[in-house]
């Protein structure tokens, strides 16, 4: 009993560290890193190898009986007919989609402390309804047309 005791605790202290969402900094940094790319890149082509070895050929014909799919062609024999290099493709544009993906996720973390901001100001605005701030406040005139010192204002 005592021997059961130790691993449940330390379960329960790593329990909330466990349920923690990384932070959009450290998923940009990890989608960056060529190892994580190989991996997902890796992942994603075994699913794709699985589901290469399925068997089409019979349903083909069957399907069509005037095609030249033989009776235990898989969907990879068919593929590779068209294109010999696709899975070297596949798992090619899953290690550029990932690369892509720690960009976009960089770039959203260092727009986040902004669509928060806003977000802020949306909610306060939501709540007080009254107050608009100073660009709807009556002591802020519009722009004038003077002020502008384009010639082609009219156009």
């Amino acid at each position: 009993m005592r021997y059961l005791f130790v691993p449940v605790l330390a379960f329960l202290a790593a329990t909330p560290a466990l349920a923690q969402r990384p932070a959009p900094a450290d998923v940009a940094a990890a989608l960056d890193s060529p190892i994580v790319q190989e991996g997902v890149a890796n992942r994603v082509s075994d699913a794709v190898a699985a589901l290469l070895d399925t068997r089409v050929g019979a349903v083909e014909r069957a399907v069509n009986p005037f095609s030249d799919a033989r009776r235990n062609d898989t969907l990879r024999d068919r593929i590779s007919r068209d294109d010999p290099n696709f899975e070297a493709r596949i798992h090619d544009d899953t290690r550029r989609a990932t690369r892509a993906a720690g960009v976009m996720a960089g770039e959203f973390s260092a727009m986040l402390p902004e669509l928060r901001a806003r977000l802020a100001n949306i909610k306060h605005r939501l709540r007080n309804p009254d107050d608009r701030g100073p660009a709807y406040r009556n002591d802020v005139p519009p722009p004038h047309r003077d002020d502008y010192d384009d010639e082609d204002w009219d156009n």
